[in-house]
């Protein structure tokens, strides 16, 4: 049999010493068939599994209240409220790409062939209006909210209606970090990185490398460039801050900085790093 990957895809927690780990895990990495999911939770004594998938669980969010929302390619979306976890069935097969919030009563949910679903006061529904595969959503307000979709294109929302901006980029974008209404950063495909809002953008230069996320720290910007590490944002260009790590995804969780991928974190208190490496078969296993 063939040795089980595990990689973590996410990461959610309010406070340092509780902290959820999205674990992906393939017993066949070029399968899809073969991928299922687990969350474990880590704190001071260790890692302990939570909850086991038998599919794909693609994102993970926690909102201000401590509820964890989580999307999959099956089409469900997995809560839990105080380790307590329940499923909802959409009714339909949908392929989610990715969940975000502002609160509980405000929650979001984007996939493939346009799918975008609103959480607004306990229940579901389909928004209309999107085209093409959805990659992300993030937002500052209920009438500013931004999605990535394919080839670059962004699309906004104002509140009553969702528009196609005017992209500055045909390369695929995968990540966005909402600051402000009017600075929200975008980043992708070949060193992709740019900013602004609305149909006016600017490029951010500086690394021809793949970047994947994207997370303000003590008011500056970090970007997560995988086997390339943790870079920093520097006026108009991107510069390496840390090289020594894996940074697929970053998360900030109370006063730190995390920057994950494979099976190991590392962990930022705005001076020193230190790491983490898990053996997720000890707890997950098969």
């Amino acid at each position: 049999m063939d040795e089980i990957t595990y990689t973590i895809y996410d990461v959610a927690g309010l406070d340092v010493d509780r902290i959820r780990l999205l674990v992906h895990v393939a017993l066949e990495p070029d399968n899809a068939l073969t991928f299922s999911s687990a969350v474990v939770r880590k704190d001071g004594r260790g890692i302990v599994l939570e909850r086991v998938f038998n599919e794909w669980v693609t994102s993970m969010w926690q909102s201000p209240s401590g509820r964890i929302f989580a999307a999959s390619m099956a089409g469900n979306i997995h809560t839990a409220v105080q380790d307590t976890w329940n499923m909802t069935n959409l009714g339909e097969r949908v392929f989610l790409n990715n969940i975000w919030g502002l609160n509980d009563d405000h929650v979001y949910c984007c996939g493939m062939d346009g799918v975008l679903l609103a959480r607004v006061g306990g229940a579901w529904s389909r928004a209309e209006g999107l085209r093409g595969d959805l990659i992300r959503i993030g937002g500052t307000a209920e009438n500013d909210l931004y999605i990535l979709g394919e080839k670059g294109t962004i699309f906004h929302f104002n509140g009553s209606r969702w528009s196609a901006l005017d992209s500055p980029t045909n390369r695929k974008l995968v990540y966005l970090l909402c600051v402000s209404k009017d600075l929200v950063y975008v980043c992708g495909r070949s060193g992709t990185l740019f900013r602004g809002s609305g149909n006016r953008w600017e490029q951010v230069r500086g690394y021809d490398s793949n970047l994947y996320s994207l997370v303000q720290f003590k008011n500056r910007i970090f970007v997560g460039a995988g086997l390339e590490g943790v870079l920093e944002v520097h006026g108009n260009e991107v510069v390496p801050f840390r090289k020594d790590t894996v940074a697929y995804g970053l998360q900030v969780i109370g006063d730190r900085l995390f920057a994950f991928g494979d099976t190991r974190m590392d962990e930022f208190d705005g001076q020193l790093w230190s790491r983490e490496s898990f053996n997720f078969g000890s707890v997950i296993g098969q």
